[in-house]
């Protein structure tokens, strides 16, 4: 859903993706910090350290919002960087569904959620490769999930029944976007 005020958010980013394009540093490497940053949150909800976690669910999501703008920027857009940054994206996803258990989000909200989160990642995926354009179909993509889990996060610090709450209405909107994106590519191919 964010994917379609992309330019607006673009008036932010792309300053910040100019000033880190110009240290040198290769989106692959943002990349991989971003990743970097998902591990170092696993471990602080690990020791329910959460204002900690908060701020690296927080440098992840940055990571992954100027990675790809640093590479549109330099002219280092590649399938190789594509295929590295989608399947890091996963592993990024992965860890930061996975601490909400140590943050006591229902055990059953963050299996169901983690299944769902890369189900919907996997038809994007299939979808563009059958030729469909998939950016910003559903309710909520991977920057929203972002959102949201960094608000969780913030909630655990305050009231866990309210962070299961919040749990419940991501994976609530991540399953009507699996829904939503199924619908969409066999509506398109039929």
């Amino acid at each position: 859903m964010l994917s379609k005020f992309r330019q607006y958010f673009a008036k932010i980013v792309d300053p910040i993706a100019k000033y880190i394009a110009k240290t040198g540093v290769s989106p692959n490497t943002l990349t991989i910090l971003g990743v970097a940053s998902s591990t170092i949150y696993l471990v602080f909800a690990w020791y329910n350290a959460l204002i900690y976690a908060f701020i690296m669910v927080i440098f992840a999501g940055f990571f992954d919002v100027v990675d790809g703008a640093v590479a549109r920027l330099l002219g280092k857009t590649s399938k190789v960087g594509e295929f590295l940054d989608s399947t890091l994206d996963r592993l990024s996803d992965a860890m930061l569904i996975t601490g909400l258990l140590f943050m006591n989000i229902n055990n059953f909200l963050v299996i169901s959620l983690l299944i769902l989160s890369f189900l919907v990642s996997y038809v994007r995926a299939k979808g563009e490769l059958l030729g469909l354009k998939m950016e910003g179909i559903g309710l909520i993509e991977r920057a929203e999930r972002i959102i949201f889990i960094s608000i969780i996060v913030i909630a655990c610090m305050v009231n866990t029944l309210v962070a299961n709450i919040i749990a419940l209405v991501l994976l609530v909107l991540t399953l009507l976007t699996l829904v939503n994106r199924v619908l969409f590519v066999l509506k398109a191919l039929t």
